[in-house]
């Protein structure tokens, strides 16, 4: 009946922070550094006493490998860093990232980090709303070459647009209990109650 001590979701970073900077260290100025700098920022995030290694992890990484295709963690990896190096500074990292490095789908996740906020919560009418949908458009027209990204994006905008609060509910069609086939658009005008669940 007592308070419960709050747990950890990862183990503290502990002295794994100073071996992974070491190792940075030893491959600095090749694209070999760069797992090594990512594991700094990724581990030292939400650890005060580590806050210095991750800023200069990031630093490091902008400054010598904004144009790498190691970086490819890095843009999404910024979105969870705004936190600790503020959102002003995670952005312009971001827009940086994608204006000079050539890989098509890291620009495109720098985009996406950019977006997702004014685009999850903008409202579908809104200014806001409809710059972010471009910008996430132009960021699928970048991906002729990487068909899985673009359709994560398209997946984004219909989840938001058509599965918003009013919109009519796609349709599905299956078989009931007795065998019967049925679409959902069969009951249009009547109350439904879907209950989805799965078994894993």
């Amino acid at each position: 009946g007592g308070a419960m001590v709050a747990m950890r979701m990862s183990p503290p970073a502990g002295d794994f922070v100073a071996r992974a900077e070491a190792a940075a260290g030893d491959y600095a100025g090749s694209d070999d550094a760069v797992p090594f700098l990512i594991f700094v920022a990724q581990r030292a995030m939400g650890e005060k006493e580590h806050e210095a290694n991750l800023r200069a992890a990031v630093d490091t990484l902008m400054k010598k490998h904004v144009e790498s295709e190691a970086i490819v963690a890095l843009p999404r990896l910024l979105g969870g860093l705004a936190r600790v190096i503020g959102k002003d500074a995670a952005d312009a990292h971001l827009r940086t990232i994608e204006q000079r490095n050539p890989v098509p789908s890291i620009r495109a996740w720098a985009i996406i980090t950019l977006e997702s906020n004014a685009f999850r919560q903008a409202k579908l009418d809104s200014a806001d709303y409809k710059r972010a949908r471009a910008e996430l458009m132009r960021a699928k027209g970048m991906l002729t070459e990487e068909p899985d990204l673009a359709a994560y994006i398209q997946g984004m905008i219909d989840e938001r647009e058509k599965l918003a609060v009013g919109m009519p509910a796609p349709d599905i069609d299956g078989v009931d209990l007795d065998g019967v086939a049925f679409k959902l658009s069969d009951y249009k005008g009547k109350v439904i109650l879907l209950d989805f669940w799965g078994d894993w």
